[in-house]
């Protein structure tokens, strides 16, 4: 018996398997890497879409919307702003809310923030319906302005942060994000504040 042949055939094979191993390694750690990349991404594109979806339903309730009015529900007897133009923007909301909902846990910072958002939404369109068109206060606009603040800044925080303390790549990513957030919230604002002025 040969026991260099042995010993040789014995190191080829450990060599392999070794290699093999660590190729194996390095793959689901570069699997797990884009896949958290990823998920981040989506997240931080629901993020946008629910923020510009609001911005834009604000838009509507404040300078469109012709009809705005409040009814008493039957069951509570509680006043409720209805909005009687049709639109496919409430539909446009929900979805991004959904998308939202599927991609954020509900104790996050950023969900607190949308949950925000959506409560001083709703006190737009009741100070819509009451106050009339042109007639709501500008404490109830700049309201809706600083939940929309609040949650671009959990945005910022959650998602994009962590990032620019990266790599090179992560830092351009980062960067891009944030300007798309405060790109729309300017043209979005812009529209808001002549409604309001």
């Amino acid at each position: 018996m040969n026991f260099s042949l042995l010993i040789g055939t014995v190191g080829a094979l450990a060599g392999v398997g070794l290699g093999s191993w660590l190729s194996a390694r390095a793959q689901r750690a570069l699997f797990r890497e884009n896949r958290r990349q990823s998920m981040r991404q989506s997240q931080l594109d629901a993020c946008i879409t629910f923020l510009e979806a609001y911005r834009k339903l604000t838009r509507f309730v404040l300078i469109e919307a012709q009809h705005v009015k409040l009814v008493i529900r039957k069951y509570d007897q509680q006043s409720h702003p209805q909005i009687e133009d049709q639109t496919p923007l409430f539909e446009e909301r929900n979805a991004a809310d959904a998308r939202l909902t599927a991609v954020i846990s509900n104790d996050s910072p950023i969900r607190m923030a949308a949950d925000a958002l959506n409560v001083a939404f709703r006190q737009l369109v009741h100070a819509r319906a009451e106050h009339g068109h042109g007639g709501v206060p500008t404490e109830i606009v700049s309201g809706l302005r600083g939940a929309e603040d609040r949650f671009s800044q959990a945005v910022y925080e959650q998602l994009v942060f962590d990032q620019i303390t990266g790599d090179a790549a992560h830092r351009r990513l980062a960067q891009r994000s944030s300007i798309r957030l405060g790109a729309r919230r300017a043209r979005t604002g812009e529209a808001i504040n002549r409604s309001v002025l």
